[in-house]
């Protein structure tokens, strides 16, 4: 991953993150010694090693720890599970890597039933040499919810490589949360936009604001629409401007297709009809100002994407992108411009004037 800017705890980051909504708490446990050697659940396939493991843990403690505690909704099941292990980190995808499961077990614990947990190794709390939560900020956006946006199957072919091209929290750990999962995560509230008019937007690092725009508006995120936002390279982007843009301010443009219906990909199976890996289309993607299409056709040569941003006098559906469509052909046709008239100095805002037609 790409490491945060400068050191966030998993709770300061997400505070921010979240404009205050989401406050993390738990308790970290003194080291805890598997009754096993590492080989028993590597190579265990009567049962899920993970959550062999975990019943050990929760059986060792269950009578120091009311379960009850850590079950913040009241729902019966255990909010969250961290277990960082000290076994070396093998091969991505691996069993010792990091990732985000559930338990698989039957056994309840103070009338609460684990349920998602986190995996991960000890390693990963540094990068490069420095202690760094982004591993834990990662995971804990899948414990929340969110899918990844990097290509499992990068190179198979697709012509359909890269939707974020690194450049997401849920992608290469760079940065912040995009604004639709904010949206989705109900940390911000977007304008939707589908009539004509002009608008300010605000740095989005700092308030959260961002723009749906679509001219079928069906009254839920669980559609196809676009997002806009105003890019600065402050906050949890500062420092990370090999991944965000050269660090090149502007308005940047996010098509999302979070359209609902189980997708059976042997790579990445979701509730939504994409993913970010083997679908014709993309759950998430950057709509690229120079129109380029340099992020899914796999060209890194083309990731140094100041010219990805689009700045003051670029048009979307006129000068940049002017053939731009929605994925569903049963939507009305694209029928609006997007044109940025003006950015105000040192991060000041970008006036928007959008026209249906």
């Amino acid at each position: 991953g790409a490491g945060t800017s400068s050191f966030q705890s998993l709770n300061s980051f997400y505070k921010t993150s979240s404009f205050n909504k989401l406050d993390l708490e738990g308790v970290v446990l003194d080291p805890f010694r598997t009754q096993f050697q590492s080989s028993y659940y590597e190579n265990l396939t009567s049962a899920d090693p993970n959550s062999v493991i975990i019943d050990e843990i929760m059986s060792f403690y269950n009578g120091t720890i009311d379960f009850s505690e850590f079950d913040y909704n009241s729902d019966g099941y255990l909010d969250g599970i961290y277990m960082i292990y000290n076994h070396p980190a093998g091969a991505w995808a691996s069993f010792w890597w990091a990732y985000l499961y559930t338990y698989f077990g039957s056994s309840t614990y103070d009338g609460i039933r684990p349920t998602s947990y986190i995996w991960m190794p000890y390693e990963f709390v540094y990068y490069n040499n420095t202690i760094d939560s982004v591993t834990f900020i990662h995971e804990t956006g899948h414990m929340l919810g969110l899918e990844d946006y990097y290509d499992y199957a990068e190179g198979d072919g697709s012509n359909n490589e890269h939707g974020l091209g690194g450049a997401d929290m849920m992608d290469y750990n760079a940065g912040d949360h995009n604004p639709w999962s904010k949206m989705i995560l109900g940390w911000i509230d977007p304008l939707v936009v589908n009539t004509s008019m002009s608008t300010t937007l605000l740095p989005y690092i700092s308030s959260g604001q961002a723009l749906i725009i679509t001219n079928q508006w069906n009254g839920t995120l669980f559609d196809e629409y676009l997002v806009a936002m105003y890019y600065t390279p402050t906050g949890f982007y500062t420092g990370h401007n090999d991944f965000y843009f050269d660090g090149q301010p502007g308005l940047v443009l996010y098509h999302v297709d979070a359209r609902l219906g189980f997708n059976n990909s042997q790579n990445y199976p979701t509730m939504y009809v994409n993913n970010n890996t083997d679908t014709t289309y993309k759950l998430i993607k950057y709509i690229e100002a120079d129109g380029n299409n340099s992020l899914y056709n796999g060209n890194p040569a083309g990731w140094m994407w100041a010219a990805d941003v689009y700045r003051p006098g670029n048009i979307f559906r006129q000068n940049r992108n002017a053939n731009y469509a929605w994925n569903q052909g049963s939507k009305p046709a694209m029928n609006f411009t997007i044109n940025f008239v003006s950015e105000a100095a040192n991060y000041g805002g970008i006036n928007l004037s959008i026209l249906f037609s």
